[in-house]
């Protein structure tokens, strides 16, 4: 639904940059001086409105010209377009990452030489120059729990980090609260008996800086029975907000 949501807004953005291109300024006003002339010459010279007509004023071109001019006059306003909400994200995202909170997910170490009873809880770490205030990781589903973490109202800058707590739901029970042990979730869950997979769970935290901005990160987490253990990768950081 978030991302469903997401691609909407992407879109009305597109649209709205779109008429807002010099292309497109362009072509409007030129549509607007055409519409404009042809009223003039229909009401104050009618006589001669017939010789005057667009259709006999257009180039003698076959029909396949006319329609390779129409797409290859879309192409341009697309990418013109394209390319202004592209270079407007990045200085937006440049002026925001340059003093803004960074929040990563991580892993407290683990105790000892034994990954077979691995179990380390999962946090969040703000490794940015700024706070961050209202981190919270989605809502996930593993096999058949499904996990809600409690949010963390603040992270200060510099490292400051943060266990996360949740609540589990599983076949009827829940179990709230308690440490967020990613290993031993995907333990219980899918027991031994699953080979390694390509197929990643995505986990995603969303925060805010003390300026009201939102920012989203998305991270992709495979588990590897072999060696009970959670590796995650990162995707993706927008400014959403």
């Amino acid at each position: 639904m978030v991302t469903r949501a997401r691609a909407m807004k992407d879109s009305l953005n597109f649209i709205t940059e779109l008429f807002k291109s010099r292309t497109t300024s362009w072509l409007l006003a030129v549509y607007g001086l055409w519409a404009f002339s042809t009223t003039v010459v229909d009401q104050f010279f009618p006589s001669s409105s017939a010789k005057l007509k667009t259709i006999y004023l257009l180039p003698k071109w076959h029909w396949y010209t006319w329609v390779i001019t129409g797409f290859g006059l879309v192409i341009v306003v697309l990418f013109d377009g394209a390319y202004k909400i592209w270079t407007e994200k990045e200085k937006v995202a440049a002026a925001a990452t340059s003093n803004s909170p960074q929040v990563i997910l991580d892993f407290e170490p683990l105790l000892g030489d034994m990954p077979r009873k691995r179990k380390r809880c999962l946090t969040v770490r703000n490794i940015g120059p700024a706070t961050a205030v209202n981190v919270r990781l989605e809502p996930f589903i593993v096999g058949d729990a499904t996990v809600e973490c409690d949010p963390v109202n603040r992270l200060l800058p510099n490292t400051d980090t943060a266990r996360l707590t949740a609540e589990v739901r599983r076949k009827g029970s829940v179990l709230k609260p308690v440490l967020l042990e990613l290993e031993l979730l995907f333990e219980s869950v899918f027991g031994r008996e699953i080979a390694d997979a390509d197929t990643a769970t995505v986990l995603v935290v969303t925060y805010e800086d003390l300026a009201g901005r939102k920012y989203r990160v998305e991270y992709s987490v495979k588990y590897r029975p072999g060696i009970n253990e959670c590796q995650t990768e990162f995707k993706t950081l927008d400014l959403i907000g």
